[in-house]
């Protein structure tokens, strides 16, 4: 959760699964997994990959790794830009699906496998890499690409958006 990872030394449970589950837009928040940088060369990485992904779309955006590196000293003005910035769904979709991205990549390297893996909304882009079924690259690239044509106010002006989520089976559908 937002709070941290918890860790326990012995098992809570006799027996289990492993299950990853990558969550999506409204996990983000400033200074997200800013505290792993220092410790995970991937997570700073991946940052870094997504700022080049956004840079190539949009040089005036602003780059992800600033809400991870996002100063505790900042006045109240600055958080609330930073926070109304961060809620934008590009930004959101972006900053989220590279945290995800970046979460599966120190799991990998620890040798943690899952028995069971899903995601919620952009975290199924996550969990289709964090499965192989999908180059997350390749794929976060697209999702940049797209999240910057809907914010180009030319293509945005004579479009209306919506996200639509149905829970029903193929057939209701």
């Amino acid at each position: 959760d937002a709070a941290g990872i918890y860790y326990f030394s012995k098992p809570l449970y006799q027996s289990g699964s492993v299950a990853f589950l990558y969550p999506g837009e409204g996990a983000q928040y400033l200074s997200m997994l800013g505290d792993l940088c220092p410790h995970f060369p991937e997570v700073e990485a991946a940052f870094v990959f997504a700022d080049q992904s956004f840079a190539n779309h949009d040089p005036d955006a602003m780059p992800i790794s600033e809400f991870v590196h996002f100063s505790k000293d900042a006045d109240p003005e600055e958080v609330a830009a930073a926070q109304a910035e961060l809620g934008r769904l590009d930004s959101t979709m972006v900053s989220v699906l590279f945290a995800d991205w970046a979460i599966s990549r120190i799991l990998e390297n620890l040798g943690i496998k899952p028995d069971v893996i899903a995601g919620h909304s952009a975290g199924e882009l996550a969990a289709l890499g964090s499965a192989k079924s999908i180059d997350v690259e390749n794929q976060a690239v697209n999702v940049v690409g797209m999240m910057q044509a809907l914010r180009n106010p030319d293509v945005a002006a004579d479009r209306k958006y919506e996200l639509l989520a149905i829970g029903a089976s193929r057939e209701v559908v």
